[in-house]
């Protein structure tokens, strides 16, 4: 027999000017949990008993006469009007008066089937035990702790010991001796020891730093300092002659000239040099220049055709 097969009752409590009525199926379990914090006496005035269905279909009925007399939901004021409606309860065919409820519940809560108990293995220290709870893990508060405490163990950085004490290192010895063998690492621009964690000294990384941002300028071939960050923006050219130099091209002289004693027309210098007609008609008028790979591209063209 389980709760949901036991028993019900519809109770009626009693504390001090106030009647509480409610259904239940053990009694003496929810007198007990109404006790705990309540300074105030808590009496079992009676109970009827009956089924589930049957104690939730009258719990509603005897809630819905008092309605008028509710203080808060199950509670309920003690006038005569109240003790009219127990004196009229108390002519059910199953009233139990105080004691026989308590013995009653008792009784019926008593015949309840006990938990079905089972072998289990403890995850700890893998001895068998019997319990009624198929998913207990340990066979004790003891292994339970030891499992908890292996748990949380972790290598230390120093010796490589397992243990738990939420830091690093296992003691401040080990702390020490990790630290001082630190002590012993190189600088990786000077080559000489650091006493810090870093990987250079400061001094050496501004000179690293510094060596990353020497490019070579994209005219002259130049090396120069680009401090003007990177990617999009960084500097290409090292100064305003040859940027604006780049942008203007080389100067090619008398290239129109050059060409007509050649013998050959825009289109077929521009197929023999790589570039475009519109190209080579630029940097005839001046316009534009080449570049300085289009240049020695087109000095060569020349040189072969012999002009």
């Amino acid at each position: 027999m389980t709760k949901h097969t036991a028993p019900n009752y519809v109770y009626f409590l009693r504390c001090r000017n106030r009647v509480k009525v409610g259904r239940s199926y053990d009694i003496n379990a929810r007198i007990a949990a109404f006790a705990t914090g309540n300074p105030d006496p808590i009496t079992l005035i009676g109970a009827i008993k009956t089924t589930k269905a049957g104690a939730v279909r009258l719990e509603r009925e005897i809630h819905h006469r008092l309605k008028h007399k509710r203080i808060t939901k199950e509670w309920f004021e003690l006038d005569h009007a109240v003790m009219d409606e127990l004196s009229r309860v108390a002519e059910h065919k199953a009233w139990l008066a105080d004691r026989d409820a308590a013995e009653a519940c008792t009784k019926d809560v008593g015949t309840k089937t006990s938990r079905r108990r089972v072998e289990v293995t403890c995850s700890h220290c893998s001895t068998t035990f019997v319990h009624d709870a198929p998913t207990r893990k340990y066979c004790s508060i003891d292994c339970k702790k030891a499992a908890s405490k292996k748990r949380r163990e972790k290598p230390c950085k120093g010796c490589s010991k397992l243990h738990y004490t939420g830091n690093k290192y296992c003691s401040k010895g080990c702390h020490d001796e990790h630290r001082a063998a630190k002590v012993h690492v190189r600088c990786e621009w000077c080559g000489e020891p650091s006493r810090s964690f870093a990987r250079m000294h400061k001094e050496c990384r501004r000179e690293w730093k510094k060596q990353q941002r020497t490019i070579e300028c994209n005219h002259c071939g130049q090396p120069f300092e680009n401090d003007q960050g990177s990617g999009r923006y960084k500097r290409r050219y090292c100064s305003r002659e040859c940027s604006d130099a780049s942008v203007r091209g080389v100067d090619v002289p008398q290239l129109g000239d050059r060409r007509k004693a050649a013998g050959i027309s825009q289109p077929q210098l521009a197929t023999l040099v790589g570039v475009t007609q519109h190209q080579i008609a630029m940097w005839e008028r001046k316009r534009s220049g080449p570049t300085p790979e289009d240049h020695a591209r087109l000095e060569k063209v020349l040189e072969i055709l012999g002009v």
